[in-house]
C-alpha cells in the first residue's frame, strides 16, 4: 500500500491541518490554503493531533515513520484522548520526507484522487501492517453505516 502526496487546496475556513508546507492565497472567491497533502490520509491537525476540537479520536490512529532508528510509535500528545486504532508504521523512501510525531490517519475519511492528478510516491505501509489498515478502514466504515448520527442535519 503506497503512501503519496499531492498538491492540494482547500478553503481557509477548513483549516490548514495536514499540510506540511502551505501558503495562504486569495481570489475573488475568498482565501484558501495550498500545500502538499499526504494520502493514506496522514494529518497532524495543526500539530494538535486528536486534541483539536471536532476530531473524533475513535476514528483515528497514529501513523509513524519506521526505520532503523525509529521502531516504536510516538506516544499520544499530552491531553490527547485515546485513539480508536493501533499505530501504523510507514517506510518513507523519498529523500527529505519526514512525518511529524503528531501525524494521524483518519480511517473514516476516504478521498478520491482523480487519475490525471500528479502525485509523488513517498513511501509505503510496512508489510506487517497492511491487513491491519484494510481491516481498520472496513471496521470504521461499517460502523459509519450502522450508527445514527448524533449531529443535527445542516440547513
Amino acid at each position: 500500500m503506497q503512501v503519496l502526496k499531492i498538491l492540494w487546496s482547500e478553503p481557509r475556513g477548513a483549516a490548514n491541518a495536514g499540510f506540511s508546507e502551505w501558503e495562504e492565497k486569495a481570489t475573488d472567491e475568498g482565501p484558501f490554503y495550498v500545500g502538499y497533502r499526504r494520502f493514506i490520509v496522514v494529518r497532524t491537525d495543526e500539530g494538535k493531533a486528536c486534541k483539536k476540537k471536532g476530531i473524533r479520536a475513535s476514528k483515528h490512529g497514529i501513523v509513524y515513520e519506521y526505520s532503523a532508528r525509529h521502531r516504536k510509535p510516538p506516544r499520544l500528545l499530552k491531553n490527547e484522548p485515546e485513539l480508536g486504532y493501533d499505530p501504523v508504521a510507514l517506510e518513507i523512501y523519498a529523500l527529505n520526507e519526514k512525518l511529524a510525531p503528531e501525524s494521524r490517519v483518519n480511517y473514516s475519511k476516504l478521498v478520491t484522487i482523480e487519475h490525471n492528478v500528479k502525485v509523488f510516491f513517498i513511501g509505503r505501509v510496512i508489510q506487517q501492517h497492511l491487513e491491519y489498515v484494510q481491516n481498520a478502514v472496513n471496521e470504521c466504515w461499517g460502523k459509519k453505516k450502522t450508527e445514527r448520527s448524533t449531529r443535527k442535519p445542516r440547513r
